[in-house]
């Protein structure tokens, strides 16, 4: 289906069909309408209109959450939608939110919601390709509108808006990889290729035919062009050349005669070789015209014939021999190598049964019906293939992840609901991926691999997505998983801080607690940031991490200073907080909200962080120093830019990286280098602690050598606050 008014007669159609449903039919409903649409605005609109209309709320909106943190309203139904813009400030969160009249997070849009007979609003967190990209907010004119069963549902509808969206964000992405590539996986959609033979002999005949008419006519060159948009598409030329000579300039065009398409015949010439009669191609022009156009509609019937060789009948899709021409010229790409390719076996799981329900005729149109929504989601940019049965194949460029991220989607596709024998019915799919070129290097080898994989699904109960290379397809869970964990992390209250303390090494006493996130994984148990940071930054799910990070530092702070007791505490914070304009206006509400001290704290930047970026972490420093706060630049000597770094960012203290302490004094290497870094510090008047000290003999060196603190397991592990002010009694 095209994009446009094909798709709008459809909505209308499952529109239609809803009415007088309930909740969860309209939303099966809804969801089967948003997977037949092709562009991002009409998901997002039909999706509001839809919901304001079968579910009879006042209005209905989206919002989408812009990288610097403001929000922007993007679609919006029904009556109350004047509302939308008014209460874009209840936010984006990674969790419902209800709010009604008479609470106080409905006070500042009050005026406007009671005008328009609201009195409630939910909103939901609305993720794309598992990233929170803004909120779906629904509002009512009951109080009590949002019971438990209706957030469910809405919040299933959300989910459905945020895979539709990703749908047509995977096709537009692949659209746009195929502009920018050269690779025979693309090159190859062009029927006529197939047969090179017949396909020679028509361009061999035309190139003769336009350089004798060019010669004929005194030119020096002649082309048969098609437009395509803004651009000009050139199908022969003689001299055979894709980039015309500068100094040559068009001197005649003539329109070609073909049902093909709207072709130009194109004469070029230089300066020099201009006839005062030049542009008048008269009678003999209009025959070159002729004849190109007889070419073209053999070129035509070729393709014609060819399609039909190569595409199955009842599916309408690529055969396998089709297929596996695509793949051995795919192989031979080095881009492709480079840049990678997942080669896919869809299986629809036991599509036997619906012959033996329903007979012959329903199994092939409910085929045609998978075929169809495999290819809308791949569109013209991926290649796909009819194999057997309901076995389906797809090859798709780039890396793991988009292999990946289309393979769900497919999966997610084939299980939409369909009607067989008058009665609505589902399937599931397995699917098994191969990657090019690490699972194989010939096209028999991917789909053996890929045959493999499909295997193991099946075997695991089917409905899933596995690799040959069982290692990579883990991991891409693995990383899914977190993701979705992280998510409600912080509302499941899983994170805790456990606690380090730096030892100032003339006086043997604490000085400074160094506050180090973990997080209690109800299925792996603790993890420490090393695990799980990395991903979270990938996603938007670390920017909440870093907010309790914050207020948790801020509170524990005040234990630890109580009485004669006087530490400071040091919190770490990520590398998109660094960068994120929200970081310092964020710090500064938490020191209020909690109460605490700012000199009793002390914000640690990862060099690697920093290196990233130096102008953010320098305002980050900055504004840090405006607040009160101490900044300590940590992990030293790891990067690539320490000495750079040093004299950008004006920071406190320089925490010496742990691999250049651990082997002290032993390491004449990692001698010269602390005791480098020791002199430095100094020099520029910054506080030194070096991290990693292992045993009372390195201690002992760095004290000597003038480094003023230290911190490593020598001293005290990482301890849960419990432990550690116990710890702390004994040794503070």
């Amino acid at each position: 289906m095209r994009p446009g008014s094909g798709a709008l007669v459809r909505c209308g159609d499952a529109a239609g069909a809803a009415r007088g449903m309930d909740g969860r039919t309209i939303e099966r409903a809804i969801r089967r309408l948003l997977a037949l649409l092709y562009d991002e605005p009409t998901v997002l609109r039909e999706a509001c209109e839809l919901l304001t209309q079968y579910r009879g709320y006042a209005a209905v909106a989206i919002t989408y959450l812009l990288p610097e943190g403001e929000l922007e309203l993007v679609a919006a139904a029904g009556p109350g939608a004047a509302l939308a813009p008014h209460a874009l400030q209840t936010g984006v969160r990674d969790r419902s939110v209800v709010v009604r009249a008479g609470e106080p997070a409905f006070e500042p849009w009050r005026e406007a919601a009671l005008r328009l007979g609201i009195v409630a609003a939910a909103s939901l967190p609305l993720y794309v390709a598992e990233r929170l990209a803004g909120a779906l907010t629904a509002y009512a004119a009951a109080e009590h509108a949002f019971g438990a069963d209706e957030l469910e549902l809405l919040t299933e509808m959300a989910q459905a808006v945020g895979r539709a969206v990703e749908a047509v964000r995977m096709r537009l992405l692949l659209a746009e990889s195929a502009v920018y590539s050269n690779s025979p996986l693309r090159r190859m959609e062009t029927l006529w290729r197939l047969s090179s033979a017949a396909d020679a002999d028509v361009e061999h005949q035309a190139e003769t035919i336009l350089a004798e008419g060019a010669r004929t006519l005194g030119f020096d060159a002649a082309a048969v062009e098609r437009a395509q948009g803004d651009g000009v598409t050139v199908l022969w030329a003689a001299p055979h050349d894709a980039d015309p000579n500068p100094e040559f300039r068009t001197v005649a065009t003539v329109p070609i005669p073909c049902s093909a398409g709207a072709y130009v015949l194109r004469f070029r010439a230089s300066a020099g070789a201009l006839r005062q009669d030049a542009g008048d191609c008269g009678m003999y022009g209009a025959l070159l015209a002729g004849l190109c156009g007889r070419l073209l509609e053999r070129l035509e019937a070729q393709r014609a014939r060819l399609a039909l060789i190569a595409t199955d009948p009842v599916a309408g899709l690529a055969n396998r021999d089709r297929f596996m021409q695509t793949l051995e010229h795919a192989v031979l790409d080095p881009r492709l190598r480079a840049e990678g390719m997942s080669v896919m076996l869809v299986d629809v799981d036991r599509f036997d049964d619906l012959r033996l329900a329903y007979g012959d005729e329903e199994q092939e149109r409910t085929l045609r019906t998978f075929a169809d929504r495999i290819r809308g989601i791949v569109g013209g940019h991926a290649h796909v293939a009819y194999l057997a049965r309901a076995e389906f194949a797809v090859a798709v460029s780039g890396p793991p992840e988009r292999g990946e991220q289309l393979a769900r989607v497919l999966g997610e596709a084939i299980a939409l609901p369909f009607v067989a024998g008058g009665s609505e019915t589902r399937c599931t799919a397995s699917i098994g991926v191969a990657l090019f070129p690490a699972d194989g290097s010939s096209p028999e080898g991917l789909l053996e691999a890929a045959g493999a994989a499909l295997v193991r699904a099946q075997h695991e109960g089917g409905a899933l997505v596995r690799f040959f290379n069982e290692e990579a397809g883990s991991a891409l869970r693995l990383r899914r998983a977190m993701l979705q964990g992280l998510r409600f992390a912080v509302q499941r209250d899983e994170f805790e801080l456990h606690y380090q303390p730096t030892i100032d090494l003339a006086q043997r006493r604490v000085t400074t607690v160094e506050a180090l996130l973990r997080w209690r994984d109800p299925r792996y148990g603790l993890r420490l940031p090393a695990d799980f940071i990395e991903t979270a930054e990938e996603s938007e799910a670390v920017l909440p991490i870093d907010e309790w990070v914050m207020r948790e530092a801020a509170h524990r702070s005040q234990v630890l200073v109580s009485g004669a007791r006087r530490l400071r505490l040091s919190f770490n914070v990520s590398g998109s907080a660094v960068a994120h304009a929200g970081t310092l206006p964020l710090l500064a509400a938490v020191l209020r909200d909690e109460g605490a001290d700012p000199s009793t704290l002390e914000l640690e930047l990862s060099e690697r962080v920093a290196a990233r970026d130096v102008a953010a972490a320098r305002r980050l420093v900055d504004g840090a120093h405006d607040l009160g706060l101490r900044v300590a630049l940590d992990d030293f000597g790891a990067g690539n830019a320490s000495l750079g770094i040093v004299k950008r960012l004006p920071v406190d203290s320089i925490k010496i990286d742990s691999v250049f302490v651990r082997e002290l004094p032993h390491s004449a290497v990692d001698a010269a280098i602390v005791r480098a870094a020791i002199t430095l510090a100094k020099s520029l008047d910054r506080r030194v602690v070096a991290e990693g000290v292992e045993s009372e003999e390195a201690a002992q060196w760095l004290a000597a050598e003038g480094c003023e603190a230290a911190q490593g397991y020598w001293f005290s592990p990482p301890l849960p606050q419990k432990e550690f002010l116990s710890w702390l009694s004994m040794h503070g």
